[in-house]
């Protein structure tokens, strides 16, 4: 018998199962390396067969004289060990018999010839049939661990609509919507008590006061409710309330709030104007109350533009010739005024002049209230600072001198102040001071 085949096995089952998960499972693939390992499997215990009996021992015939080892084979003859070579005897004339021929030596080892190349594999053949079920066997194995998921298959279509049930019964009416209350008939400035409400007038188009409790007719204290009627600071249309008979709305009225309500404790006052009303109510009407507040006043847009200017009106009349008004002073430097001394108060033969300091030491000129020396408005005085003493300017009793920065004081020699009188005791100073 040929020596048994190993098993070729070249498929990869991981490989598929990582590449290709959208594939169906080689089934035809694994069926065919399940026939090589099968027959790779009956090839060996065929061998094994061949050479081995049921006792393990080896089977009659196996082993022949020309299979064993020289040294073996003569063991087995009884051969004994070769004695040593006796001395030679003297040559012989006379030829001796032949001997016997000796036993054939044994058959030498099989030469070292090169295996031929494995032919290539064969296409797999088809499948054979199942053979019959053999007697039962052994006791049933281990079962071997669960194999791996295999790929959520693709989500099959979506099935048909089903058919639309029947229409369930209608639900009963709700309640009308708004605060529930009882018309009151009175149109006195009186609580109409609990859960009613009345105006001022029994003509409906004639109110001008609605008279409200605090609470609705379903027990509820809408006290901080009402009291947000009157928040809009749109003062005279503050929002308006609707009054409608329940189960017969074209019986309504509608009035505007146009003031702050009064509160008379368990009840309110509203003044009113009316907006629209129909139908009549009876005393303890039910009623449904809502209020639409207004919105508060917006702020004040931006300016328009300037208009086009209209044309220029037709030149009236000359007017009569007014009085002469007093005469101003000069435009010009009427003279000089030379002060040498450190001290000087201004006068009014100074008005226009320019009063020229001429001292090496400091001076000072002093502005004389208006009720001791009156110069008239829009009066000027120039002051010079002609020798090097600096001179200071300084207000009499009631008198301002506005200057910029508060400076009154030449800066240098040579320099020149002018003051300007604006108003009775007030004067204006500028030019180089410090």
């Amino acid at each position: 018998m040929a020596a048994p085949a190993k098993p070729r096995l070249t498929y990869s089952y991981v490989g598929f199962q990582q590449e290709q998960q959208q594939n169906p499972f080689p089934g035809t693939q694994l069926q065919a390396d399940l026939a090589e390992l099968t027959r790779a499997a009956n090839d060996t215990i065929d061998a094994l067969a061949d050479v081995r009996r049921a006792d393990g021992a080896l089977p009659n015939g196996k082993v022949t004289v020309d299979s064993l080892a020289p040294n073996v084979l003569a063991l087995l003859r009884g051969d004994g060990p070769t004695g040593p070579t006796g001395p030679s005897g003297a040559a012989s004339t006379v030829p001796g018999p032949t001997g016997p021929t000796g036993p054939a030596g044994a058959t030498g080892p099989t030469g070292a010839g090169a295996t031929g190349a494995t032919g290539p594999t064969g296409f797999t053949g088809a499948t054979g049939p199942t053979g019959a079920t053999g007697p039962a066997g052994g006791p049933t194995g281990a079962t071997g661990p669960a194999g791996s998921t295999g790929p959520v298959g693709a989500t099959g279509p979506t099935g048909p609509t089903g058919v639309t049930g029947p229409t369930g019964i209608t639900g009963a009416g709700g309640r009308d919507a708004g605060i529930r209350y009882l018309w009151d008939t009175g149109t006195t400035a009186a609580d109409p008590t609990t859960g009613k409400l009345r105006i001022n007038n029994a003509a409906l188009a004639s109110a001008t006061a609605l008279y409200i409790s605090e609470t609705d007719n379903d027990g509820n204290g809408i006290a901080a409710f009402l009291a947000t009627w009157d928040d809009s600071t749109t003062a005279t249309a503050r929002g308006v309330v609707t009054i409608r008979k329940i189960g017969a709305p074209a019986t309504f009225i509608q009035l505007q709030v146009t003031a702050a309500l009064t509160d008379g404790g368990a009840w309110d006052t509203f003044t009113v104007s009316h907006v629209a009303s129909g139908g009549t109510f009876a005393n303890n009407d039910p009623v449904s109350v809502n209020f639409s507040p207004a919105g508060n006043v917006g702020s004040t847009g931006p300016t328009g533009i300037t208009g086009p200017t209209g044309p220029t009106g037709i030149t009236g009349p000359t007017g009569p010739t007014g009085a002469t008004g007093v005469t101003g002073p000069a435009s010009a430097v009427v003279g000089i005024n030379t002060q040498t001394g450190t001290t000087y108060t201004f006068v009014l033969a100074d008005a226009g002049k320019v009063v020229e300091g001429n001292n090496a030491s400091a001076q000072t000129y002093t502005v004389p209230p208006n009720s001791s020396v009156g110069f008239a408005i829009n009066t000027i005085l120039y002051v010079t600072q002609y020798g090097a003493g600096q001179i200071t300017l300084a207000a009499g009793a009631g008198v301002t001198l506005g200057a910029p920065g508060a400076r009154l004081k030449t800066g240098q020699q040579y320099s020149m102040v002018m003051l300007y009188k604006r108003a009775a005791d007030e004067w204006v100073v500028s030019g180089d001071l410090v």
